[in-house]
């Protein structure tokens, strides 16, 4: 089965594809995956591609989270 670190690598050309600006977006979306990598294995009914983009929505929700908080 694919994992995560492996679907990452096969996103490598979409990511060279981007301007430098979504290359630096697209490259934190990446760590936001990565920090959750043990949830994301553990995910088995959710492809590897499901359980890295809901790692990434929970990382955006928790920085909206935090400026809603603070006044934003």
């Amino acid at each position: 089965m694919e994992g995560i670190f492996e679907k990452i690598d096969s996103m490598l050309r979409y990511r060279d594809a981007l301007g430098p600006q979504d290359q630096e977006t697209f490259d934190r979306l990446v760590v936001y995956a990565q920090s959750h990598v043990s949830a994301c294995a553990r995910a088995e009914k959710l492809s590897v591609f499901e359980s890295m983009l809901l790692a990434m929505v929970l990382e955006q929700q928790k920085k909206i989270d935090q400026l809603v908080a603070k006044g934003a």
